[in-house]
């Protein structure tokens, strides 16, 4: 899932299978975290590496003024959330809740069960948004077919 967190909302941009081997849960390190669970069940959860800067480079022969590298806090950042396959349907979107969390301690172990990280890490995380459920017919309609053939199997 592409989500995207703007002034501290989320929303679902786009929904695409990928194949290939998935870690649903890995160590949390880095400033930002995020978390999909089912119903209260956690599915995957991950690092959101590197958000919310962003930057410029300058020409390999610059102008005077414009050397050197320019950073800037941006103001919107989509983040890719990874699910695995099995783990959600169609039928169960609008069940499925994202959260991003800042986190304040880290890095965090790798947690296997589908205990929800706020549970299992009161003091280390923050929550900074959090979509309560996906409804389909928000997404774009490009987006809306791909998550249906994405999402088709299950």
């Amino acid at each position: 899932m592409r989500v995207r967190l703007e002034g501290g909302e989320l929303s679902v941009q786009d929904i695409r299978r990928v194949d290939g081997p998935l870690v649903a849960h890995e160590e949390l390190q880095g400033d930002l975290a995020y978390e999909v669970t089912v119903v209260g069940r956690r599915v995957a959860s991950g690092s959101i590496p590197d958000v919310g800067i962003a930057r410029a480079f300058p020409h390999p022969e610059p102008a005077p003024g414009m050397e050197g590298h320019k950073f800037v806090p941006a103001l919107t950042h989509d983040v890719i959330v990874r699910v695995p396959s099995d783990a959600i349907s169609l039928k169960a979107l609008p069940r499925v809740d994202v959260a991003v969390y800042r986190v304040k301690e880290g890095p965090l172990p790798k947690t296997d069960d589908e205990q929800p990280l706020s549970a299992r890490f009161t003091k280390e995380l923050r929550e900074v948004a959090r979509l309560r459920g996906i409804d389909l017919a928000a997404l774009p309609p490009d987006a809306r077919a791909e998550a249906r053939r994405a999402l088709a199997q299950r």
